[in-house]
């Protein structure tokens, strides 16, 4: 049933206590394994060993950034500040981006560090972005809430100062005042002459008037 469901496959079939398989292993893996049953009087379970090759597994770092991998990304993004803060959206922009993330991709790809594709040079500055956007207003908030007592706000690290430094002052502040701004000037609305009936006031006789006429057409 375990099988049936994508559960692994059974490690071995043999019995674990006189005739009866009690003692089981499901595997689900694509590596060489080997599983040993074996017969001890000790007890009267037998002990099942279970190995699974390594060989075949990749230690690369290909998928993890290490620490001298980010600020050689900040820095090659520092001498292109409109890549960075994402400004780069026109029709020519965009070109522009992919020449600049492939050119940048192909950097950092020669330094020896990471062997990572632009989308996940990429997914490694958004996420940096998000962090230091968070610990900023977190800095902040801890800060508006000393009330007049020694500041207790978390320091910035240097990572995030400096994506902070890439993206601008404004970057991460809260944004106030987004509103849509009031007319300035007056909007002559052009209304048909059919619907100026409907807008016009009504005097007190033609309101009876509407009435008779709604009653009647009721009856």
């Amino acid at each position: 049933m375990l099988a049936y469901n994508g559960h692994g496959l059974p490690a071995h079939t043999l019995p674990t206590r006189k005739l009866a398989c009690l003692d089981h292993i499901f595997l689900k893996t694509t590596f060489p394994a080997l599983c040993l049953v074996i017969q001890s009087s000790v007890k009267d379970h037998a002990a099942i060993l279970l190995a699974v090759s390594m060989k075949n597994i990749s230690h690369s770092s290909s998928k993890v950034s290490k620490k001298f991998d980010i600020p050689n990304l900040m820095d090659n993004l520092k001498k292109h500040r409109d890549l960075a803060r994402g400004r780069l959206r026109s029709l020519e922009g965009k070109v522009q981006a992919k020449r600049l993330w492939d050119e940048l991709c192909n950097t950092l790809n020669s330094m020896g560090g990471c062997t990572k594709t632009v989308q996940q040079w990429q997914k490694v500055w958004i996420d940096r972005k998000h962090l230091a956007k968070k610990a900023a207003a977190d800095s902040r908030r801890s800060a508006s809430m000393t009330g007049g007592g020694p500041s207790v706000a978390p320091q910035l690290s240097y990572s995030e100062l400096k994506v902070l430094s890439i993206m601008g002052d404004v970057f991460g502040d809260r944004q106030i005042g987004a509103r849509v701004p009031a007319f300035t000037e007056p909007h002559n609305l052009h209304v048909p002459e059919e619907y100026n009936l409907l807008l016009a006031p009504m005097s007190e006789a033609d309101c009876t008037s509407m009435k008779m006429d709604v009653q009647r057409e009721r009856q």
